[in-house]
């Protein structure tokens, strides 16, 4: 398994959990099914596929795997729900509809579908290198490495 996008960290202090320690602090942000109205739930994953483990050690190096549920609500579905409704209340009330109004309604029509969307799972995984004091995040981009860190 090797990473493609391998993004450093160096630890400024160095790591003191044990592997038993930081199994513990990881199986207590295992990754759950996401719930109706939310948008997203992050949590720990098991680092091999088939295996029970989290964390898989070798050498000092601790393997990881962060992932990511996400609702999916297509944007052009969105705004096309946004646009009937912004032309509804233009001819209805004959006005025109604020930017702020716009952004209410926006997320209405979010918060409406999120509970009959699909949902995604992504994957980020990382290692903890303790020998060399690093962590190495497999993502180039920043929200991905950001969620790890």
């Amino acid at each position: 398994m090797l990473f493609k996008n391998a993004t450093f960290y160096h630890f400024t202090k160095s790591f003191e959990l044990t592997l038993e320690e930081l199994q513990e602090k990881l199986e207590a942000n295992f990754l759950q099914d996401i719930g109706s109205y939310e948008s997203y739930k992050l949590g720990w994953d098991f680092s091999v596929p088939l295996s029970q483990t989290i964390v898989l050690e070798n050498q000092g190096v601790m393997l990881l795997k962060l992932s990511k549920y996400e609702k999916v609500i297509p944007s052009a579905a969105v705004n096309t729900a946004l646009s009937e409704k912004v032309q509804e209340i233009q001819t209805t009330q004959g006005r025109k509809v604020t930017r702020k109004e716009r952004n209410e309604l926006k997320d209405a029509i979010i918060q409406e579908h999120l509970p009959t969307a699909l949902h995604k799972k992504t994957s980020t995984l990382l290692y903890i290198d303790l020998p060399n004091n690093m962590l190495v995040v497999n993502s180039a981009s920043n929200t991905a490495c950001d969620e790890a860190t």
